[in-house]
């Protein structure tokens, strides 16, 4: 009864819709962090970050239907192997570049600092709504991550 309401954790409790509504939520602020970031200092270099946001989670979709229709079938997919992991390699050296992309610009004085540190916290939160989709969302039989 009751016991079992409070071991649940808050996001399970949540229905699917909420859950959609506050993953929106977190990628509207980051994205409005990152757009803030080239309005106040009238210089729109970070908004290439949002490029990397876009393709972050692709590795993982498409070497992940590689993975489950490559001859194995879906029950094979207990452990992983050379497509899962090419896609976390790729989708790891996106994360960093976008990450990275506003601490370069910065350290050249091509973005002011204030900027660089918009626009890599709107790519922290962008980065943990994706991570937290992919985690609320999986398929039971997916080990996704």
């Amino acid at each position: 009864g009751e016991g079992n309401l409070t071991r649940r954790s808050a996001m399970a409790q949540l229905t699917g819709v909420h859950k959609l509504v506050i993953l929106a939520f977190l990628i509207a602020i980051g994205l409005l962090l990152n757009i803030l970031s080239c309005v106040l200092w009238k210089n729109w270099y970070p908004i290439f970050v949002v490029i990397t946001y876009l393709f972050a989670p692709l590795p993982n979709f498409l070497c992940g239907a590689c993975n489950r229709g490559g001859g194995g079938g879906f029950g094979m997919a207990e452990e992983r192997n050379g497509w899962q992991d090419s896609g976390f390699f790729i989708t790891g050296i996106l994360v960093v570049s976008g990450l990275a992309l506003p601490m370069t610009l910065a350290h050249v004085k091509i973005i002011e600092v204030g900027a660089m540190v918009m626009a890599v916290f709107g790519g922290l939160i962008v980065y943990a709504a994706i991570l937290l989709y992919s985690h609320v969302f999986q398929d039971k039989q997916d080990n996704f991550f």
